[in-house]
């Protein structure tokens, strides 16, 4: 039996004074993980298009 896998998403993070960045993740909870390993100040998010 095969398990999905999601695909993965840009996400681009913010919270407070803090720059935007884009994380590669394939959900929220796993991109707010990886911003705030950057900085705990990061709290929101959401998929931005690629070109």
């Amino acid at each position: 039996m095969m398990k999905f896998v999601a695909p993965m998403d840009t996400w681009e993070m913010v919270g407070g004074n803090l720059p935007p960045i884009r994380v590669r993740a394939r959900s929220f909870d796993e991109a707010l993980k990886k911003a705030r390993l950057r900085n705990p100040g990061y709290c929101a998010g959401w998929v931005v298009e690629e070109d």
